[in-house]
């Protein structure tokens, strides 16, 4: 394969990491919320941080890896890593449950 279309399928699968990454920091900013409870400046400061670093996330992985370009491969890609990580953890709720059930 050339050069650059080994470069665009590395930089979809960076995209596609990335949706990964943003869908595991939310659940875990969740997991957080209830484990401790908030007030509503603990969950606004909790969601302007999160939104913070979501930008600042994309920007880097844009400008580093894609010269800042922005098209429908990046929307694409990061969200089936998005997806592949809600159907993860469904899966895996799913296979806890009928391990508990077992016992």
């Amino acid at each position: 394969m050339s050069e650059n279309i080994m470069l665009q399928l590395r930089f979809m699968d960076d995209c596609y990491i990335m949706g990964l990454v943003i869908m595991t920091v939310y659940d875990l900013m969740e997991w957080f919320r209830k484990k401790v409870t908030h007030g509503k400046a603990e969950v606004l400061a909790e969601d302007v941080i999160f939104w913070l670093f979501l930008i600042l996330y994309v920007f880097i992985t844009l400008r580093t890896k894609n010269d800042g370009k922005w098209d429908y491969m990046v929307f694409l890609a990061a969200t089936a890593g998005m997806l592949t990580k809600i159907a993860l953890t469904w899966i895996l709720n799913k296979v806890k449950i009928l391990l508990c059930k077992q016992k």
